[in-house]
């Protein structure tokens, strides 16, 4: 693509796909922070690189609707998605579903926690993971449980280091 492309999209999925396939890393682009508030956002698409802005910007910026494409159009001229090719999604440690938002659900969660819950959310959840791994999602699940679990044992260092100082 030697030419800019202008695509709009709705959700953290589409601009993932878009961006990905358009040659950037997809552990740089979970790095970004992109906030959709309810709207769609207009990604530029550039050779292997990309931003990204709001439809009332293209108006101040005198670029026309017109010239942007829908998630879709792009997909049927560009995409080449290959599931062999493409790097899948971190299920375990950073699953879009908890990333969509400024931080991580985790992190909320903590935030809204006196730390005996947050241990407690911690050690109850690492639990169902275990306890379902057999008729769910397998080793998925078992990962999920340890990533709980390395949680735990991360807030037990971190308070007994703050108690000792």
């Amino acid at each position: 693509m030697s030419r800019r492309i202008l695509v709009e999209v709705f959700n953290e999925k589409e601009l993932k796909d878009i961006v990905v396939n358009n040659g950037v890393d997809v552990n740089w682009f979970y790095k970004t922070d992109v906030n959709f508030h309810g709207n769609s956002i207009v990604v530029w698409l550039g050779e292997n690189s990309w931003s990204y802005s709001t439809v009332d910007y293209l108006k101040e910026e005198n670029v026309k609707y017109s010239d942007v494409i829908s998630y879709e159009t792009y997909m049927n001229k560009y995409g080449v998605f290959n599931p062999k090719s493409q790097p899948e999604e971190d299920m375990v440690n950073h699953p879009s579903h908890y990333t969509q938002f400024d931080r991580e659900t985790i992190d909320t969660m903590k935030g809204m926690s006196t730390p005996e819950e947050f241990r407690g959310h911690l050690k109850l959840t690492a639990v169902k993971y275990i306890s379902r791994y057999q008729g769910k999602n397998g080793i998925q699940d078992i990962e999920k449980a340890i990533w709980y679990m390395e949680r735990l044992k991360k807030e037990l260092i971190d308070e007994q280091s703050n108690t000792t100082d």
